[in-house]
């Protein structure tokens, strides 16, 4: 069976499997399942120390995409974060402005996969 193994946008590994039918494409659900359940489950920000942790990494990922030479979005301040993060409308995204195409190369290198946020 062919398979690629990437990264998600939101910066987790993704499987793709081209389904070639009903019975393949099953059989790879639940191989994406089973994989599922072997990872930690992605706890999610609580309180302003958690999105102040969360801004900070994002920060850092920001400092080093452009140090890799890349266009970045205007880093906001901690109090516009943390307005729109509660507000559940955050659209900051340090990769936006990096080529699709080169989302996993820059991840690896600016992006930690142990830090969640």
């Amino acid at each position: 069976m062919d398979a690629s193994v990437g990264t998600g946008p939101d910066g987790r590994a993704q499987a793709t499997f081209p389904a070639r039918s009903r019975e393949e494409l099953e059989r790879n659900s639940k191989v994406i399942e089973a994989c599922k359940a072997t990872l930690p489950e992605r706890p999610e920000p609580k309180n302003d120390a958690d999105f102040k942790l969360m801004y900070d990494h994002l920060v850092g990922q920001s400092r080093c995409i452009k140090s890799e030479g890349y266009d970045v979005p205007p880093v906001p301040s901690w109090q516009s974060f943390l307005d729109a993060v509660r507000g559940d409308r955050l659209d900051w995204e340090p990769l936006a402005l990096v080529p699709e195409g080169l989302w996993d190369e820059v991840r690896k290198k600016c992006v930690n996969p142990e830090i969640w946020w």
